[in-house]
């Protein structure tokens, strides 16, 4: 018998094609499920919830990208009591903020590149004291990040204190949060996904090496090609430590379903730079190459997770 799954549809307009091209390779894909889409940007959330409590969906998995919505449907579906496949609402909102999520990184003694909270007061009030804080800790250059989110917008290669002024002018005055973090110079990234409920799964990494120049790679352009190397050549020594880094950090996170930790790799030393709690699975994301790459796909994936999760 087939599982009934409600997906939701819902982001910024930017990333609303994304979402639609995620819906397509799953109608292909998941042939084990009763798919139905609500689209939380027109009235969904309405339909959502008449079906399920008609009986007519078993559980939720949200196909939402882009920001500003981190954790609004995980809360939702919460708030509703709506089963759904992927982290709590709490979780989502700690792994997408890039200052919390290496905190917990940091104290779990997973590698991360040295970072710093840019005080949005402090460099109001003390702009010297604040650049100094960031030399002292951090140095030049450095990648300038948004706090939110864990897309590849709001991240900026800062080169020298003057270039951090130019910027931190406009960036700053609006309000956003920042963290300073440690620039690693290499184009090769490498990602694992954990997946499970109880019963986790740590999947081979894949590398992901950027066809670009490494800023262009540490903003991860779309229009960047991007070859995958599956297994990375890093040596297995590397290869099992980014497969128990990725396992901790998920558990750190509170993780459940799946989760994708991403790390870089200098040629020297592994450092995670962050865990998307949502990962995508279109056609061609590693994490859905590293399903395909352990003998199984992607509507096996997900209908083992919904017999955990039902």
């Amino acid at each position: 018998m087939k599982i009934n799954l409600g997906v939701v549809i819902y982001g910024n307009t930017e990333q609303y094609a994304v979402n639609l091209q995620q819906i397509d390779f799953w109608w292909k894909e998941l042939v084990g499920f009763n798919l139905s889409t609500y689209d939380f940007n027109q009235d969904g959330a309405i339909k959502l919830l008449d079906d399920w409590q008609a009986k007519k969906i078993d559980l939720v998995v949200k196909n939402a990208y882009g920001r500003a919505n981190e954790a609004r449907i995980e809360s939702w579906l919460e708030l509703n009591q709506i089963p759904f496949i992927g982290s709590n609402s709490s979780s989502t909102l700690i792994g997408t903020n890039k200052y919390l999520s290496k905190q917990l990184f940091s104290a779990a003694n997973i590698k991360t590149p040295k970072f710093l909270f840019v005080n949005r007061l402090l460099w109001l009030e003390r702009k010297e004291e604040c650049l100094e804080e960031i030399q002292k800790s951090v140095g030049f250059p450095f990648m300038l990040k948004e706090c939110g989110g864990t897309d590849s917008r709001g991240i900026y290669k800062i080169k020298s204190k003057d270039d951090f002024r130019e910027r931190a002018e406009v960036l700053l005055v609006d309000g956003l949060n920042f963290i300073a973090e440690e620039y690693i110079s290499t184009k090769l990234e490498i990602t694992c996904l954990v997946g499970g409920v109880k019963d986790l799964v740590v999947y081979d990494p894949v590398g992901c090496e950027y066809l670009g120049t490494p800023e262009e790679a540490a903003k991860k352009k779309d229009k960047l090609d991007v070859a995958y190397k599956m297994p990375p050549n890093i040596g297995k020594k590397n290869v099992k430590l980014i497969k128990d880094w990725s396992l901790l950090a998920h558990q750190v996170l509170g993780c459940s379903g799946f989760s994708r930790a991403d790390f870089l790799y200098n040629g020297k030393n592994v450092y995670i730079i962050e865990v998307d709690v949502h990962p995508g699975f279109r056609a061609n994301s590693s994490s859905t190459l590293s399903i395909e790459q352990a003998g199984k796909d992607l509507n096996s994936f997900f209908v083992d997770l919904c017999k955990e999760i039902l």
